[in-house]
């Protein structure tokens, strides 16, 4: 679009103005601004807690991590998306000092996910599993002293009325990074991802599992250290 007394393109911010030249240095930068957000150099800052899982992880971000069912994820989507769980849970805090919580998912993704965001807000797991009836499930909420529950939308039915006190987090399906997805290509700059490391205690449980043993109902409970976490990313 040209100035018809300067000749010179109109600055695109005021297209209608009769004689408005923009400056050559102007027009170029609100180009790129408006049509092609790729020139951005600004990144966000991938927030990791300190635990010795999470920073092995960032060794290994770029390999598979997951195969569920065709849907193929890395350990960069397993470290963006245990961030995203970790606000539902804990929006006001970086280390929940071992609280317990719960999550209900089918095996998927989101298993791991909601397990690693629950990690990631320094508090302890606590499985539960979709086949128990909702007696159990109860039990287990009640038991462990859950403050929060996590549940995958397609499980929301399974769940069992639950005191006043826990709140209930719903979480939808993630979709992976190669599937189009470009979330977790936000914190890379070049070959690194950017991250910024927070502070979470190494000496809370990560997970409270409960076991029939041979009785056919749940009646005991294991306790996992989060240092013994480590193993579960392979070089």
């Amino acid at each position: 679009m040209r100035s018809a007394i300067f000749g010179l393109p109109r600055c695109p911010i005021w297209p209608s103005s009769p004689a408005l030249p923009c400056p050559k240095g102007l027009l170029s930068f609100i180009t790129r601004s408006r049509f092609s957000p790729r020139f951005s150099t600004s990144r966000k800052i991938l927030p990791v807690p300190s635990l010795p899982l999470f920073q092995r992880a960032i060794d290994n971000r770029k390999r598979a991590a997951i195969n569920c069912n065709g849907r193929f994820f890395t350990y960069s989507d397993i470290l963006v998306h245990s961030q995203e769980v970790r606000r539902l849970v804990a929006p006001r805090t970086t280390d929940l000092k071992g609280q317990k919580i719960c999550f209900l998912c089918p095996p998927s993704f989101e298993y791991v996910a909601s397990q690693w965001g629950v990690w990631a807000a320094g508090g302890c797991a606590v499985p539960l599993h979709p086949g128990h009836p909702a007696s159990e499930l109860n039990y287990i909420v009640e038991d462990s002293q859950a403050s929060v529950v996590i549940c995958h939308e397609s499980l929301i039915d399974r769940l069992p009325p639950l005191p006043s006190s826990v709140r209930v987090v719903t979480l939808q399906n993630f979709h992976p990074s190669s599937n189009g997805n470009t979330s977790q290509q936000d914190f890379y700059s070049g070959d690194t991802i950017a991250h910024k490391v927070y502070e979470v205690s190494g000496n809370n449980h990560a997970m409270l599992v409960y076991t029939s043993g041979t009785t056919g109902k749940v009646i005991m409970h294991i306790e996992i250290a989060s240092f013994s976490l480590f193993s579960l990313v392979f070089d």
